[in-house]
């Protein structure tokens, strides 16, 4: 870069000490390289993140396993597995449970009349599987209703089991295979479950079939 001579303007070559046209001394000038301040990490802000982070996944698994399809279905083949009536009934909407008690008849079902269809079944599963009767299911297709089915079907639920329309978020068919096993033996199926989403949790959809014939 050329040196500028303040007493001429002469402009020097690189390196010049004295002016080339009238011989002044020519100031040099330094250039001190700037050297930024290295960026200080601060570990707690860190840490602190990262928790926030490591939080909030558990919350989303948290919230995406509440209320599952998988923990309904669960709890309906245990009651069949163990003939445990909660269990069973605490797969359907908890109106259902509120409603559908002993001498009540709710759609043509008959609490009596499910409760010995229930113990008959049972009885019939041990005789031919055993005290290691086993219920085990694979979720295969889920069919997920229409608007306008659903519309229909809340009513329906209203009417029947006080199941308010706008707490129906949606409604599916749920298509299984089904494994019956114990004692040496063992059969297989397939069968179709209903079930609705309510306030972000699913149940069985409470009708005929679903409580008089789980295992159909």
């Amino acid at each position: 870069m050329a040196r500028l001579c303040k007493s001429c303007g002469m402009k020097n070559s690189f390196g010049s000490r004295y002016c080339e046209e009238c011989g002044q001394k020519l100031e040099v000038k330094l250039e001190v390289p700037v050297i930024k301040k290295p960026i200080q990490v601060n570990k707690n802000a860190i840490i602190t993140l990262f928790s926030i982070i490591t939080l909030i996944c558990l919350l989303i698994v948290i919230i995406s396993s509440f209320g599952s399809i998988e923990q309904s279905l669960d709890l309906y083949f245990r009651g069949v597995q163990k003939n445990i009536t909660e269990d069973f009934m605490s797969a359907f909407p908890p109106q259902v449970e509120r409603l559908f008690t002993e001498k009540s008849i709710i759609d043509d079902i008959r609490y009596e009349d499910f409760k010995t269809k229930f113990d008959e079944d049972y009885a019939y599963n041990y005789d031919r599987y055993g005290e290691r009767f086993r219920v085990r299911y694979t979720i295969k297709v889920k069919e997920y209703w229409s608007k306008e089915e659903i519309n229909l079907h809340k009513k329906q639920l209203y009417d029947i089991w006080r199941i308010p329309k706008s707490s129906v978020k949606d409604i599916i068919t749920v298509n299984l295979h089904v494994v019956l096993r114990g004692s040496g033996q063992e059969q297989s199926y397939t069968m179709a479950v209903d079930m609705l989403k309510i306030y972000g949790k699913w149940y069985i959809y409470p009708d005929y079939d679903a409580i008089l014939h789980p295992i159909r």
